[in-house]
């Protein structure tokens, strides 16, 4: 355990928030994996940001475990010490991102230390990524890469977010929208000269209404489970002074899709209720258009995959539906059928003193020896 505590003191110590380069923690990891004999890329998404992806052996029936390198901000929270220097309070190991999911990566490179990568009869590939705090940007720039990258995703990827070490094939979605509305100006005495940008987003609010409406009244079926997507009208900010007509308004608009569904269908249908308001003749002053700010894609990862069928094999336990969004959704999209599992608990990520137990590495540490060795010393199917 000493090992993986030293690497996980190493990885905090790197200030990791979204805002932040990524490029020392990613250089790290690369270093490390190429000590253990690992083909790595280093694939760029701006100058400070970077995914890695490590891989050794056949890569066709490969298990990949990925996990993201960034953590979410200290500022504002009532931490009782320094957030980046990992510190023991009895079984605690606390410091922001140990828990989500600095852990997993620790107990991931500690194990690869310790096995034999001369012989595998399947291989294994590692994928860190950037930015999932902020909307799993990293993992939307990594897949977008692999084609000129000429790496196909295999299908098996194990993402060790915290989950308390039961399993999670499925997870909601979420995107986020920004819709800039600019109207006319006119003196708010004249207002048959101007065209207020504000009326016009408070009758766009009104189909948003509708449209959630008729989301809830026509339920979808995710495996013996009723749901249906959110809508959430969050922020609306315009207008310059009491006596102008507005003529600028922004409206900021998060969805959550459920598992099954498809982000994309659910930003059409909100694009398609915009183009039809401002189509209308009313609004002949007002140009809008939506810019999608972020998107992470839903997880619905069918019952009976291999990967699945290793998990239960180790005793771990099915947990259902996550309520967050991770890079399973973006991976998903290649083929690839992700699982979620990893150690700690999400009820005390983005919290003040952030902790993993010693306990909890331990109990990965031996979850992961036994799934890599199991998965690697098979014959590929």
């Amino acid at each position: 355990m000493n090992e993986t505590i030293a690497r996980l003191k190493r990885y905090v110590a790197y200030p990791t928030i979204s805002s932040n380069p990524v490029i020392e923690l990613a250089s790290d990891l690369a270093q490390g994996a190429e000590d253990l004999g690992f083909s790595v890329h280093m694939l760029e998404s701006t100058p400070s940001k970077v995914n890695v992806l490590a891989t050794i052996g056949p890569q066709e029936h490969s298990l990949v475990l990925s996990g993201h390198m960034d953590v979410v901000p200290t500022e504002g929270q009532d931490w009782t010490g320094d957030p980046f220097k990992l510190r023991q309070l009895d079984d605690r190991l606390v410091g922001r991102g140990s828990c989500d999911m600095k852990g997993f990566i620790a107990s991931t490179m500690t194990v690869l230390q310790s096995m034999r990568m001369e012989t595998l009869k399947r291989g294994l590939a590692l994928v860190w990524t950037h930015d999932e705090e902020v909307g799993c940007l990293g993992s939307q720039q990594f897949v977008s890469k692999l084609p000129e990258l000429g790496y196909s995703l295999p299908k098996s990827i194990l993402i060790g977010e915290p989950t308390g070490m039961t399993y999670a094939r499925k997870h909601g979605g979420h995107t986020s929208l920004k819709v800039e509305i600019i109207g006319k100006a006119a003196h708010s005495s004249k207002p048959r000269l101007g065209c207020s940008a504000i009326k016009f987003a408070v009758s766009f609010v009104a189909l948003l209404n509708d449209l959630e409406q008729t989301w809830c009244d026509h339920p979808i079926n995710v495996e013996g489970t009723t749901c249906f997507p959110l809508l959430n009208v969050a922020q609306i900010t315009g207008g310059e002074a009491i006596n102008i007509i507005p003529n600028h308004c922004t409206v900021k608009i998060g969805l959550r899709a459920m598992p099954t569904q498809n982000s994309l269908n659910l930003i059409e249908a909100v694009k398609d209720r915009l183009d039809n308001l401002t189509n209308h003749p009313e609004w002949i002053d007002i140009d809008a258009h939506i810019k999608v700010i972020q998107d992470a894609p839903p997880l619905h990862t069918c019952s009976g995959s291999r990967l699945e069928e290793h998990l239960i094999e180790q005793g771990c336990m099915e947990g259902g539906t996550l309520p967050f969004a991770t890079d399973g959704g973006w991976f998903s999209r290649t083929g690839a059928q992700p699982i979620i599992c990893g150690p700690g608990q999400i009820d005390v990520a983005h919290q003040p003193d952030e902790y993993i137990t010693v306990s909890d590495l331990r109990q990965s540490n031996q979850f992961l020896r036994r799934l890599i060795s199991d998965w690697t010393t098979q014959e590929a199917p």
